[in-house]
């Protein structure tokens, strides 16, 4: 009974939106097959750019930069959602350049579907400043 409960919830919550990593705060959700607040995972996206924990984690405001992603597994073909901060960008491929204008730390997170609705994504944190 509680994982027919469990799974509803996780089906209202991907039917209306409302997901939020719920694999990383609740076990008992990852283990019903909800991975990183979606559908269960078949596949892994990497976000290349900066970020990534290197030591080019502070970006320069005005300069362009890129974000490359690379995908193990899944199935063709991939859908990217890329969002800046809170602003969900209109639509890019596999790749991302975006210029920041605004000092302060910002989030680049790319979303990822494959033909299967499965689901992954990724956050980077970077600090613009002026250079």
């Amino acid at each position: 009974m509680l994982q027919k409960r469990l799974l509803f919830q996780a089906s209202f919550m991907l039917l209306f939106g409302i997901v939020a990593d719920v694999a990383r705060t609740s076990p008992v959700m990852a283990a019903v097959g909800v991975a990183h607040g979606g559908l269960a995972r078949s596949f892994t996206v990497t976000l290349n750019g900066p970020g990534d924990g290197s030591p080019g984690d502070h970006v320069c405001i005005g300069t362009e930069y890129n974000w490359t992603t690379s995908i193990s597994g899944g199935t063709a073909p991939f859908t990217y959602n890329w969002e800046i901060d809170t602003d969900w960008l209109s639509s890019h491929g596999s790749t991302l350049s975006y210029t920041f204008s605004s000092e302060g730390w910002h989030s680049v997170t790319v979303e990822v579907y494959d033909a299967t609705l499965s689901r992954d994504a990724v956050r980077h944190y970077v600090f613009a400043e002026y250079c």
